[in-house]
């Protein structure tokens, strides 16, 4: 007499052929969940930090905020690329205006699900003489951030000019 064997008997031997030794362990990679408030004001926190060593003119300082391959992208000029082109860039513009004055505050953070990129917009002003008798400029910025070995560090900066902007489009 032939028998014949169950289809669902050999799923059953197939699926627990299947299966790992029960003496190896498997590991399901997951990543940790992110606390996107933490890290956000840890940017917000890397851009105070840059204010306040912009505002004492300490270029070291100020430096420590970027990466290594960082871009920015002022007004009306060619982006500097690097920190060596952002240095001299900083450097210059602080020996043409040695009184300038400049805040910002920021308005936004928003970080990656991976906790891994942010961006921050924000507002500022400059005064290019320190004293309020030239016109102060206001403008808005966004700057973009990656986490660096642990640290926030910009990546990318850009900023525009909105003082005396009628709100009409210029095209």
């Amino acid at each position: 007499m032939r028998t014949r064997t169950s289809p669902f008997l050999l799923l059953a031997v197939w699926l627990v052929g299947c299966q790992p030794p029960a003496d190896e362990v498997v590991v399901e990679e997951t990543m940790p969940a992110v606390n996107l408030s933490a890290e956000a004001e840890a940017v917000e926190a890397v851009s105070m930090k840059w204010e306040q060593a912009a505002k004492a003119r300490d270029l070291d300082a100020v430096m420590t905020v970027f990466s290594e391959n960082a871009v920015t992208y002022p007004d009306d000029q060619p982006p500097a690329v690097g920190v060596a082109a952002i240095r001299t860039e900083i450097r210059k513009g602080w020996n043409e205006a040695p009184d300038a004055a400049i805040d910002w505050e920021t308005t936004s953070v928003h970080v990656a699900e991976a906790g891994d990129m942010a961006w921050e917009r924000g507002t500022w002003t400059f005064d290019p003489d320190g004293a309020g008798e030239a016109e102060a400029v206001e403008g808005e910025y966004l700057t973009i951030y990656e986490k660096v070995g642990g640290d926030w560090k910009v990546v990318a900066d850009m900023g525009s000019e909105t003082s005396g902007d009628d709100g009409e489009d210029a095209m």
